[in-house]
């Protein structure tokens, strides 16, 4: 029982790192199109913004602070 509920906190330690990694990615993209004028650039951030959007959402918790 205790080796499961140690599993259980880490997976959810580990879950609670990915989303916070997710939410600066976004944090970070939102903040290099405010200022990129280089299309090719701004194609590419766009569309890795999209994917950690997604990321975000399959995760099923929102994000709060954005």
């Amino acid at each position: 029982m205790y080796l499961w509920m140690r599993m259980q906190t880490r997976e959810g330690i580990m879950r609670a790192f990915a989303r916070e990694i997710v939410e600066l990615n976004i944090k970070h993209y939102l903040n290099l199109l405010k200022t990129e004028t280089d299309q090719k650039k701004r194609q590419t951030t766009t569309q890795l913004l999209a994917e950690e959007e997604e990321k975000l959402a399959a995760s099923g918790v929102g994000n709060q602070e954005r």
